[in-house]
């Protein structure tokens, strides 16, 4: 290979001196591609050499018509090896037309566009798209740039929205999903009502997805007949959730379609309303009824369940009477079909999938770090032995600092009393209505300075001081007026607080460790002013003033909240106290 090439206008280009630089570069620790990529430079002179070697061959076919050179123009190409500025020349007739780097072509990589459609499908966010694409290509790509290429997928989903369906569908689940969305700069609800269907063949198609402002049997309706108008002819099974008027929406347009209402949902439901203590034994008998061997023995089952709940839990036991036709359907089928069709989960799997791909960055942890992480903050010990806490975890820990806060119940509500009646020897009302009085004053004392300058009876010199000393004083009477009306507020609270403490504090003791979810929501809810969590440190903040052992640790007994999940560990297992109470009031 020739070491030397002569062009016309860029003289010789050294190879050997290319190679020498690129070498240094490597050396220099520089990557081979991307940024200051040591190959960037060799490929620019490839690149313009080539071009100044089309030109000569476009100047030398078109030598009868005198054509000449006219300079060069300067514009940056984007690489799989970086970006730079590449020089291409151009003829006084414009007939030149390059042919490896096309006129107003600045990429050297078609793949790109993939690349940013497929960041996009995965729910990187236009920020995100563009910082890897400079950090890959070495190319700042604007977010106008990013949304002229990702609008190129809306034909396309518009086209396959509008695709033609099969006429028959043997199961079709329907589901909707909620997500947030910028609209008019503001963060609103979304709803989409999203189709899975199973074909023939048993393969899962999703059969269409439609965005409204919220979930609704009407808006279904109008869903239904679009599969209808797409060509299906009829559904034979429909899984569908709780919805109210879905089934009769589903069978208004597939009249002959069966809908299997999802069990799971009504589990879910039925259980908000049973008391916590009683969870286990009712989940027990609704298992018996759903994992029947026929219809005949569930409704035995049901009856059974209503004798036995039926007067604690009237409206569970309703609700699933007045369901029953539409949840008891798979009865019919065998074990497969069951196990298909009894629960919408296969749809809710792709909505998880879709909301994942929607805000890949917002989701909120189910679980909590555990300080294993950092583990040299505590001698270098690992101290746990799972990476996450659950969220159920944290709550009994809560509340097991305020099992310790209330071994004195009394104490507290006497501390409450006490401060209430502070705030009842003090005189609001007549402070306020002399505030009010005085503000009036002032206003009206501006509008006549005003008046008096604005008709030249009195000077510049003698209004703008009197006018600034008038709105300093309405300004601190504004103060002060708010300062009462948060009195005011305290006071409402601490009362609403007190008589709280008065219906529970004389029989409290003896039944925290049997308290069921509601009493215990109502007592930390009266108790707990806010739970502040900063990673792995929780700090519990009470409305109390700080009681002696309320805590319930002494120094260096005072554990941590972070814990092993599991019967080998306690709740509180750790030395370093990174759960902190503070007392507030």
């Amino acid at each position: 290979m020739s070491q030397k090439i002569v062009t016309r206008t860029t003289g010789l280009v050294d190879y050997k001196e290319l190679e020498t630089n690129i070498l240094s570069s490597i050396r220099e620790g520089r990557p081979l591609t991307g940024r200051d990529g040591a190959l960037t430079p060799f490929i620019k002179r490839l690149l313009e050499a080539s071009l100044e070697g089309e030109i000569e061959n476009h100047l030398l076919a078109e030598s009868e018509e005198n054509n000449r050179r006219n300079g060069r123009n300067g514009k940056t190409l984007r690489t799989s090896a970086g970006s730079f500025e590449l020089l291409t020349p151009r003829d006084r007739e414009g007939s030149f037309e390059p042919q490896i780097v096309k006129k107003r072509q600045t990429s050297l990589h078609p793949e790109l566009e993939t690349k940013i459609l497929s960041t996009f499908a995965s729910g990187m966010s236009y920020r995100d798209i563009a910082s890897h694409v400079e950090e890959i290509y070495d190319h700042k790509i604007s977010a106008a740039e990013i949304s002229s290429i990702t609008d190129k997928l809306l034909p396309v989903i518009n086209e396959w929205r509008s695709r033609p369906l099969q006429s028959v569908y043997p199961i079709v689940f329907m589901d909707g999903m909620f997500f947030k969305v910028k609209e008019d700069g503001h963060c609103v609800s979304k709803c989409m009502y999203n189709i899975l269907g199973v074909d023939q063949n048993g393969r899962k198609e999703v059969l269409g997805f439609y965005l409204a402002e919220s979930e609704g049997a009407n808006f279904w309706l109008g869903v239904l007949n679009d599969l209808k108008e797409r060509g299906v002819e009829d559904i034979l099974i429909a899984c569908v959730d709780g919805l109210k008027s879905f089934p009769a929406a589903i069978n208004s347009v597939f009249p002959k379609a069966e809908v299997q209402l999802c069990i799971v949902h009504q589990i879910r439901n039925s259980l908000k309303y049973v008391s916590s203590k009683d969870v286990k034994v009712f989940m027990n008998d609704l298992k018996k009824i759903y994992r029947a061997s026929s219809k005949e023995i569930a409704e035995n089952y049901l009856l059974e369940l209503e004798e036995k709940w039926g007067e604690k839990y009237p409206l569970v036991i309703k609700s699933w009477q007045n369901n029953w036709e539409n949840l008891s359907g798979y009865f019919k089928y065998s074990g497969p079909v069951r196990k298909l069709i009894y629960t919408t989960n296969p749809i809710e799997g792709y909505i998880g999938r879709s909301e994942n791909s929607q805000k890949p960055k917002a989701h909120l942890p189910a679980q909590m770090p555990c300080t294993n992480r950092d583990s040299y903050r505590f001698g270098g010990n690992k101290i746990c032995d799972n990476k996450h806490i659950r969220t159920d975890a944290l709550e009994t820990a809560v509340w097991e600092e305020v099992k310790h806060l209330l071994k004195n119940p009394n104490r507290i509500l006497e501390e409450y009393k006490r401060k209430l009646s502070e705030f009842k020897r003090s005189s609001w009302d007549k402070k306020s209505d002399l505030l009010e009085k005085q503000e009036n004053k002032l206003q009206r004392g501006i509008a006549r300075l005003i008046d008096s300058y604005a008709q030249e009876y009195i000077s510049q010199e003698e209004f703008e001081p009197r006018v600034k000393a008038m709105k300093q004083s309405l300004k601190a009477i504004e103060e002060e007026k708010k300062r009462i009306f948060d009195q005011k507020k305290l006071k409402q609270e601490l009362t609403l607080v007190v008589t709280n403490l008065e219906d529970f504090s004389s029989n409290i003791t003896s039944n925290l460790d049997n308290a069921d979810w509601i009493t215990k929501r109502d007592i930390i809810r009266t108790l707990v002013k806010r739970i502040e969590i900063n990673l792995e440190n929780v700090n519990v903040v009470f409305r109390v003033k700080e009681l002696p052992d309320s805590s319930g640790h002494n120094g260096e007994e005072k554990k941590n909240l972070q814990h092993c999940w599991g019967s080998s560990c306690s709740y509180f297992r750790f030395t370093s106290p990174s759960i902190r109470v503070s007392h507030i009031l």
